[in-house]
């Protein structure tokens, strides 16, 4: 049998039921409190707590201290809601950007009381304390304030209120200044006036508030002492002031909950921070970041989530955000946001992608003037990226130097090739992004007819519309134009760089082949590239300089190697080229005019160098080639010494076309049989040097010109003082709204002073830059459109849609990821 039941005392009944009606009110309580209510629910709680003064004040006793003053203490549902909008608020940074949150974020998070929203819910008014508890005191900013209506400054006596005692001050901490109204206001009347009934009257509540226009300052001193007094007032700055503390201090009912609250966030930010770091890393290397799934442990997931996977194992805030996927996976949930899909890490591409734009037009705003470069190049895709670029000058901070920054905004999708089209499509790559082609010095794109020609051009249009404008060739462009004319001269050469170019596909076409190659050559060959000049001399110098070597492996792959019938006539006839004089001869003076050419592009290339010095180099490149021009009896010379050392016959098998003459004709002068010297010398080695000559004259004519109308600038030192005089005066005139009129006094300063000081032209650049910002915009190189395409890689190219190609390559412009700090787009 069980055992009897014991019979509780009277007292002990009462007592246990009065223990549990005090834990179904405190369930009741915490109910509200985990509950997310609005302004109704609140209104409903403050019924309540008026109608159960003494049950809320049992449960104050047990729950923790308030206020017990009625119409003093918040409710549960007001604490909550304010919790949660600190919560959000902690992920906003004050002062954020425009780029890193909405509208209504970025009113929020304004300092300025005109931009706040006319509504404010409970939360805004949380987050509002704590954006407003980081300002600058007003007493500070009462300097920065215009003068009132009589012309008078801030008096900065009435920004503290003076104790009865007259000799402890009280700062007036309430109130703020608007610069967008010019207006000041009381910040605890704005956030709190709409629960009292008589509000207060003073302009400092008022929507517009105290203008500085119209107010007298000497007024103040009565004004804001009647504000203080002021019953409503009162009221809603003791609410300011107990907001503040419960939010900043968490000393409220709830402070425990904020706390764990406050923890899970900064654990949120970390692990956004390490996902935007394997974001990053993988963009900036241009590493595909998706496999052929996005699920978690799986072998072909990816290089995003195997880098993830990876660091977990090191990483406790990693690994627990895994192991709480995986419990979700398991359980068949699904998880709310776990961060790790595709679509996130697009999203921070793109938001650092904005950032980088945003900080590139914010520079380009800052300093007024830049040039345009604009570059079309296909992609792998068969789509046409065209590239706009802006070039511009920047002083770095906190250094203070001068530098010269090229970025490019956009890829655009654009496959129309005249020049009227064009220049369209860069005036509306401009205009999208808010510049102002009135700004516009400069403008550079490669030396094709669409772009430089002088009525329909590229150029020709946009000098129509800013005659500012000066347009410079990309020297890069003109030099690879002038060997492809050149190379197509006569047939020839055509055919000689085609039996180049054929060679290598021989050899590379077969790994056994190319193994032939490397033992008895030892060293690689190139194939020829239409855009790139630089590998003509790559694929022309080893077969130069190896040409027996190259005679011997075709020879032992005719005999030994195991052919086909084509690949064994393709050898033999390129054995039979190579060892003709032809190819000799053709051999010995394009691998040194190449070279010639290849120099120069390699110094034109470079970040320091000047257009004067690219002039210089150009009218050095030309007097070269003329030199070589009338050298053909000594590359005659060398060319048979080369040959006879290989057991070639030095005899030209030039065919020479026969004119017909009728019967009763008479005989042309000049129609009678050349020699075969005679033949390749004016048919071949004269039209390629003759191209090339007058290539260089026409096609870098407009960069002398340029370097002529400044030349006061590079070459003073040489210059007498009228020509000096005369170059400034004409500069003052052409830019009479870009250069200062002392433009004249500085060059002779310098001229007179410290002119021994000065060894290079950038060093003379750093120290007219504050006298001609507007002049050096106007020089640039268009080859960095396509250096900056050929960063990404194939499949990149392939596998990203058009607007996340160009938020691919932002990242990669390196002077701009030094200045900017990406951590900040988690707090979007």
């Amino acid at each position: 049998t069980s055992a009897p039941k014991c019979l509780l005392s009277r007292s002990l009944v009462l007592r246990k039921g009065k223990r549990e009606e005090e834990n179904r009110d405190l369930r009741d309580l915490l109910k509200k409190y985990f509950k997310k209510g609005g302004d109704n629910e609140a209104g409903t709680s403050k019924v309540n707590v008026e109608q159960g003064k003494k049950q809320r004040s049992q449960r104050l006793s047990v729950l923790g201290p308030l206020v017990h003053q009625e119409g003093q203490s918040q409710t549960t549902d007001e604490r909550e809601s304010e919790r949660q909008s600190a919560a959000g608020g902690a992920c906003c940074p004050v002062g954020q950007s425009e780029q890193d949150g909405s509208k209504t974020d970025q009113t929020l998070n304004s300092s300025d009381p005109a931009l706040w929203p006319a509504n404010l819910t409970d939360s805004d008014r949380v987050h509002l304390v704590r954006v407003m508890a980081k300002r600058k005191p007003f007493s500070e900013r009462a300097k920065e304030l215009p003068a009132d209506a009589e012309g008078r400054e801030f008096p900065n006596y009435v920004t503290y209120s003076t104790c009865h005692n007259g000799r402890e001050k009280i700062e007036r901490d309430w109130i703020i200044y608007s610069s967008s109204k010019k207006a000041l206001f009381c910040l605890p009347c704005l956030l709190f006036s709409f629960e009292v009934e008589k509000k207060s009257t003073s302009t400092l509540n008022s929507t517009d508030g105290m203008k500085m226009s119209s107010t007298k300052y000497r007024e103040l001193y009565e004004r804001f002492p009647e504000h203080e007094r002021n019953r409503a007032h009162k009221h809603c700055y003791w609410k300011w002031k107990n907001l503040q503390h419960s939010v900043l201090q968490t000393s409220g009912i709830d402070s425990q909950q904020q706390k764990l609250m406050e923890t899970e966030i900064e654990k949120n930010k970390a692990l956004l921070k390490r996902l935007l770091d394997v974001t990053l890393y993988l963009a900036f290397r241009n590493l595909p970041f998706g496999g052929s799934t996005n699920t978690l442990d799986e072998p072909d997931n990816g290089n995003f989530l195997g880098i993830i996977e990876l660091l977990a194992k090191y990483d406790s805030i990693l690994n627990d955000h895994l192991r709480h996927i995986r419990e979700h996976r398991q359980q068949g949930k699904r998880l709310q946001a776990h961060y790790l899909s595709p679509d996130s890490q697009n999203e921070f591409i793109e938001l650092c992608a904005q950032r980088v734009q945003n900080t590139i037009l914010r520079e380009r705003q800052e300093t007024t003037f830049y040039s345009i470069m604009c570059d079309p190049t296909p992609d792998v895709s068969n789509l046409e990226q065209n590239v706009p670029l802006l070039r511009y000058v920047s002083q770095t901070y906190p250094e203070g130097q001068w530098e010269i920054n090229e970025c490019f905004l956009e890829f655009k999708d654009f496959s129309k090739k005249t020049g009227e089209e064009i220049a369209t499509m860069v005036e509306q790559s401009l205009s999208e992004h808010g510049i102002d082609i009135a700004d516009c010095r400069g403008q550079c794109y490669d030396n094709g007819a669409n772009m430089t020609g002088k009525v329909r051009g590229v150029q020709a249009r946009i000098l129509r519309k800013n005659p500012l404008a000066t347009y410079s060739p990309c020297a890069s462009h003109t030099l690879n134009l002038v060997g492809v004319h050149a190379a197509r001269a006569c047939p020839e050469i055509d055919i000689f760089f085609g039996f180049i170019n054929q060679l290598y596909k021989l050899f590379s076409g077969s790994p056994n082949r190319w193994e032939i190659l490397q033992k008895v050559l030892g060293c690689s060959l190139h194939s020829l590239s239409d855009t790139r000049r630089s590998a003509r001399i790559e694929a022309v110098r080893p077969v130069a300089k190896h040409l027996p070597s190259v005679i011997q492996t075709l020879d032992t792959l005719i005999t030994t190697g195991n052919l086909t019938s084509e690949v064994k006539a393709e050898a033999q006839g390129l054995k039979t080229y190579f060892q003709s004089f032809n190819a000799v001869l053709l051999l010995t003076f394009w691998v040194k005019v190449l070279q010639c050419i290849e120099d120069r592009n390699l110094a034109s290339q470079s970040s320091t160098i000047s257009l004067d010095v690219q002039t210089a180099n150009i009218k050095e490149l030309e007097e070269e080639i003329a030199c070589m021009w009338a050298s053909w009896d000594s590359f005659l010379t060398e060319a048979t010494a080369a040959a006879t050392s290989m057991g070639i016959k030095s005899q030209l098998d030039t065919r020479q076309r026969k004119w017909k003459r009728f019967f009763d004709e008479a005989e042309k002068e000049g129609t009678e049989e050349q020699s075969p010297e005679t033949h390749f010398r004016d048919r071949v080695f004269y039209a390629a040097m003759d191209s090339i000559i007058s290539q260089l004259h026409v096609r870098f004519s407009s960069m002398q010109q340029i370097c002529d109308e400044f030349c006061v600038l590079c070459k003073f030192r040489d210059m007498p003082q009228d020509s000096i005089s005369a170059s400034c005066l004409k500069l003052s005139d052409k830019y009479k709204n870009d250069l200062t009129e002392s433009l004249e006094d500085q060059i002779q300063h310098l001229r007179k002073y410290i002119l021994q000081h000065l060894k290079t032209v950038l060093e003379l650049w750093i120290c007219l830059m504050p006298y001609t910002q507007g002049d050096y915009r106007t020089f640039m190189e268009t080859c960095v459109c396509c250096c900056g395409f050929s960063c990404l890689s194939s499949n990149v190219v392939l596998s990203r849609a058009q607007g996340r190609l160009s938020a691919g390559l932002l990242p990669h412009i390196l002077h701009m990821w030094k200045k900017i700090k990406y951590f900040w787009i988690i707090y979007s």
